[in-house]
C-alpha cells in the first residue's frame, strides 16, 4: 500500500476490526504525522473559503464585530476566538481595519489552528494575534466573540445508509487485496438516535452524514466566556434540507487540487474531507450548553445587511479602475453572493446565555 496513512489505518483495522468513518476522517485530516491539516495536504491549493475570496469579507465582518463590541458593553480588551484560523488572513485583515475603530487598540485575537505549519504562517502574517493548536488551551475570559468560518464541516462524521430493515453504519475495512473499503455494520445507539431524529424521511438506500459529537464542541465553548456571541459560517442547512431526497446519495466529498471527488477513502491525508452541516443539530447541541440562537440566514443576505451592495458602485464612482481589476472585484463579490457558489452558505449567530442552558443528555 503506497499511501503511508492508508497502510497505518489498514494495520489498525487488521488488529481491531473495521473502524467508523469518523475515526478514518479524524486520522485522514488530523493524524499528527500524516494528516491533511498537519502538513501532508495543501489546503490553500485545494479549496478557497470566503475569507480567501476577497478582503471585503473581513471588512464586513469587522462591521459586525463593531456592533458586537457595543452590544457587549465596550469591553477592554475586546476578545475574539477564531476556530480554524488557517493561515491567519482573517485576523491580519481585521487588525488592519480595526485601527480606525474604538476597540482596535485593545483587540485580543486568538486563532485556533491545528496544523503546525499553518500556525507558524499565521503568526508571521499577524504577529499581534496569538495562535494555538486547540481551543482547550484558551483561558477563560469575561466576554468576547467566537468566529468560525468553515469549521463545522471539517468535524469528523459517521456515515449511515438506510436499509430495508433500518439504518446501517458504513465503516471502513480492508479488502482481500489490502485496500481500504466500506463495510456494513449495525448502527450504534448514538447513530441510530441521530438517524431517527434528523433523517427519518430519508428513503431506503439513502445516505447521510452524522456529526454525533457536537456536544463536546459547545460544552467546551461554554467554559470560555461568561458572556459571548458566536458566529458560524458554513455550507449546509436544516436537517430537512441536508438529509433530503434531493441529497439521498449524501453530501460527503473530497477535495484535492480544486477538484471534487466522491472517493472518500482515496489517498487519506492528501485530500480534504467534508460534508454539509445540519444546522438544526448544531442549534440543538448549542442550546444544551446555554447558546441561544439569535439568527440564521444565508451568507448573501448576511453580507447584504452588512453593506456589501455599496462596494462595487463606490468602486465604479471613484477613480476609474482598470477594467481588468474591476472585473476581478466584481467576480469576487459575485462568488460571495451567488447562490450557485457561496451565497447559500449559512451564517448562524448564537449568544451565550448560561441561565437558559438545558441539561446535557
Amino acid at each position: 500500500m503506497a499511501n503511508p496513512l492508508a497502510a497505518k489505518l489498514a494495520e489498525e483495522i487488521e488488529l481491531s476490526g473495521p473502524i467508523g468513518f469518523e475515526r478514518f476522517m479524524a486520522a485522514a485530516l488530523y493524524d499528527p504525522e500524516l494528516g491533511y491539516y498537519m502538513g501532508a495536504g495543501n489546503p490553500e491549493l485545494d479549496y478557497r473559503t470566503a475569507v480567501d475570496t476577497h478582503p471585503l469579507f473581513a471588512a464586513l465582518f469587522a462591521r459586525r464585530l463593531d456592533r458586537a463590541w457595543h452590544e457587549l458593553g465596550g469591553p477592554v480588551p475586546f476578545t475574539v476566538l477564531e476556530l480554524g484560523s488557517g493561515s491567519g488572513s482573517m485576523a491580519a485583515r481585521v487588525f488592519r481595519i480595526a485601527r480606525e475603530l474604538p476597540w482596535g487598540g485593545s483587540l485580543d485575537w486568538t486563532g485556533v489552528e491545528i496544523g503546525p505549519s499553518r500556525r507558524r504562517a499565521a503568526q508571521i502574517s499577524c504577529p499581534r494575534a496569538r495562535f494555538i493548536s486547540d481551543f482547550k488551551q484558551f483561558e477563560s475570559r469575561s466576554c468576547g466573540v467566537v468566529f468560525a468560518n468553515e469549521y463545522l464541516d471539517a468535524l469528523p462524521f459517521k456515515l449511515a445508509k438506510r436499509g430495508d430493515s433500518g439504518w446501517v453504519e458504513k465503516r471502513v475495512g480492508v479488502s482481500e487485496i489490502g485496500s481500504l473499503v466500506f463495510v456494513d455494520a449495525p448502527a450504534d445507539p448514538e447513530l441510530e438516535v441521530y438517524c431517527r431524529h434528523w433523517a427519518d424521511a430519508m428513503p431506503v438506500g439513502g445516505m447521510i452524514e452524522a456529526r454525533t459529537d457536537l456536544d463536546s464542541v459547545f460544552a467546551e465553548l461554554a467554559t470560555k466566556f461568561q458572556r459571548s456571541k458566536a458566529i458560524f459560517v458554513d455550507y449546509g442547512g436544516s436537517a430537512r434540507e441536508v438529509h433530503s431526497l434531493r441529497r439521498s446519495s449524501g453530501t460527503a466529498l473530497a477535495y484535492r487540487g480544486m477538484q471534487v471527488s466522491e472517493d472518500l477513502l482515496a489517498e487519506p491525508g492528501l485530500q480534504d474531507l467534508t460534508a454539509h452541516v445540519n444546522f438544526d443539530a448544531v442549534c440543538d447541541s448549542a442550546g444544551r450548553y446555554g447558546f441561544g440562537t439569535r439568527r440564521i440566514t444565508t451568507q448573501a443576505q448576511y453580507l447584504i445587511d452588512l453593506g456589501i451592495g455599496s462596494y462595487l458602485p463606490a468602486l465604479a464612482d471613484g477613480p476609474v479602475p482598470e477594467r481588468s481589476r474591476y472585473e476581478a472585484e466584481r467576480d469576487a463579490v459575485s462568488r460571495l453572493l451567488d447562490p450557485r457558489q457561496m451565497g447559500t452558505f449559512k451564517v448562524l449567530e448564537l449568544e451565550f446565555e448560561p441561565e437558559v442552558a438545558m441539561d446535557p443528555p
